[in-house]
């Protein structure tokens, strides 16, 4: 069941509808089997797995309590090893065991041996049990089907957020229905299918066709895709956050928000302050401080550079396996350590710089200039988190651009010759002539693609939410309301090009 069908809209309002109409003992058991219906309609192998883990980590849980404090660190371990050990598996054999004769001859086989949707996200939280529940800082949950709710609820359940142990308290709390949270929630979810379907779904067919085959296309076509993929991944990831939190907020479930205009940071590190904000908190929490103070610990004096240099790296590239299982994510993921490090080495220099530019008398400038640089810095880093292989990722980073100096003066020239002569014939062949390095099958496609951009750019800018239409007049609600509605029906691609978000895949 995909999540942005009207199945699936059906399905949440019918799940909605019995939820408020249910007692509260009896709530969890509806969420729990809307849940599990709702992951056996991707998969039932995979359910097996999840189930697997639920229980294991369910039972672990309960023991790593009862033990003394100081006993605790061998089941520990053993509980993460586990609950890692079975995403690497997946990760890194799966796909190979699932090639095998045997397997492909074997339909039940080869289905099993592929990733479970979802099981990324699902192991880092049941990691996070587990941490917790060691160190004391969360008790045990002996309602095993709370517990298995708190992994399985439908909304996070194929992409996220991360969410923390403390998820598991809401609930059991009762929720009595609120007309502003449930409308606020409508609203996110609204937000979220319209970042999804009306703008990631029109740019990544582009961004799909253009990474297939690479070397077919100009270095202007290839900047562009780059640029275009940035903002393809932000909408349709942030698009099925937004979907989850809304829909988990109908039900009175705060989920964790997991994006805040990343696009915005000044810097790497804001970047990852405001970008898929549940897995950078996980990391931080879990791999980035116990490595520094471990090395603080292990070294003393001598380790202030390298904990500096090592847990940036280090995380970054826990992030970059967590991905995928290539090549290029590892290399993603470096290279994001990398930036990491390298700023923070020098950050004294560019302040030194700033003062000697005298641009830190120009605060905005500054600002925009920070934003640039953090921008193109991931957009280019993208390249090895969507390219097919190493080769075609180097090929891309050393094309792109190739002829873009000839191509912004061209260009600029020619619109500097359509000004004299301006009219509804001569601007639509200048700025056909503008944007054909844009991979398009036909004329339509590039309007609504730029149409789309350009509408997301805006609203992203200026920080458009449809739960500020709140507090205006009936008639303003409404009347935006029933535009964006009618907008996201009208342009919203109907087409089997693009079937599912793209984070499904990690």
């Amino acid at each position: 069941m995909s999540l942005y069908t009207i199945g699936f809209v059906a399905f949440l309002f019918l799940v909605f509808i019995l939820y408020y109409v249910s007692p509260h003992r009896l709530r969890w058991a509806l969420l729990l089997l809307a849940s599990v219906f709702f992951y056996l309609t991707y998969s039932w192998e995979s359910a097996i797995l999840i189930g697997t883990l639920i229980l294991a980590n369910y039972f672990l849980g309960l023991r790593l309590e009862r033990l003394p404090a100081d006993k605790r660190g061998g089941l520990l371990w053993a509980g993460i090893a586990f609950d890692l050990g079975l995403l690497l598996f997946y990760k890194f054999f799966g796909a190979w065991l699932g090639s095998l004769p045997l397997a492909q001859g074997n339909i039940i086989l080869s289905e099993f041996f592929l990733t479970p949707i979802g099981l990324s996200f699902h192991a880092l939280q049941a990691v996070s049990y587990l941490i917790e529940v060691g160190r004391g800082n969360q008790a045990a949950e002996r309602h095993a089907g709370i517990f298995a709710l708190s992994i399985l609820f439908f909304p996070r359940v194929l992409a996220g957020p991360i969410e923390r142990p403390a998820v598991i308290e809401q609930f059991k709390t009762p929720v009595a229905f609120d007309y502003e949270t449930v409308t606020e929630g409508m609203k996110t979810l609204a937000w979220g299918f319209f970042k999804k379907m009306v703008i990631a779904d029109r740019l990544i067919p582009m961004v799909n066709m253009v990474y297939l085959t690479p070397r077919e296309y100009s270095g202007v076509t290839l900047f562009y895709t780059v640029i275009v993929f940035a903002f393809a991944l932000y909408a349709d990831f942030s698009g099925y956050s937004d979907i989850a939190v809304g829909a988990a907020r109908m039900f009175g479930i705060k989920l964790t928000q997991n994006f805040s205009r990343p696009y915005a940071a000044r810097s790497i590190s804001e970047f990852w302050q405001r970008w898929h904000i549940s897995l950078s908190n996980w990391l931080r929490d879990y791999i980035f401080f116990p490595v520094r103070r471990f090395l603080l610990r292990k070294w003393g004096r001598r380790a202030p550079l390298a904990a500096t240099i090592l847990p940036p790296i280090v995380t970054m590239l826990a992030s970059g396996l967590w991905h995928g299982s290539g090549w290029t994510f590892l290399v993603w993921g470096l290279l994001h350590g990398l930036y990491l490090v390298f700023f923070q080495l020098t950050e004294g220099l560019w302040q030194r710089l700033s003062t000697v530019t005298r641009l830190d008398r120009l605060p905005k400038l500054t600002a925009m200039i920070q934003q640039l640089i953090t921008f193109i810095l991931v957009s280019f880093s993208l390249v090895f988190f969507r390219a097919n292989s190493l080769e075609d990722a180097f090929y891309i980073l050393a094309h792109a651009g190739e002829g873009l100096p000839a191509y912004l003066i061209g260009s600029a020239r020619e619109v500097a010759a359509m000004l004299p002569s301006l009219g509804p014939r001569t601007f639509y062949k200048t700025v056909m002539s503008v944007m054909s390095p844009m991979a398009l099958r036909n004329e339509f496609d590039w309007f609504l693609m730029i149409a789309a951009l350009g509408i997301f750019l805006i609203l992203d800018w200026t920080r458009f939410d449809l739960s500020k239409v709140r507090g205006k007049p009936g008639w303003v609600r409404w009347t935006v309301y029933t535009i964006f509605i009618t907008a996201t029906l009208l342009l919203a691609v109907q087409s089997v090009l693009v079937k599912e978000f793209i984070y499904f895949r990690f």
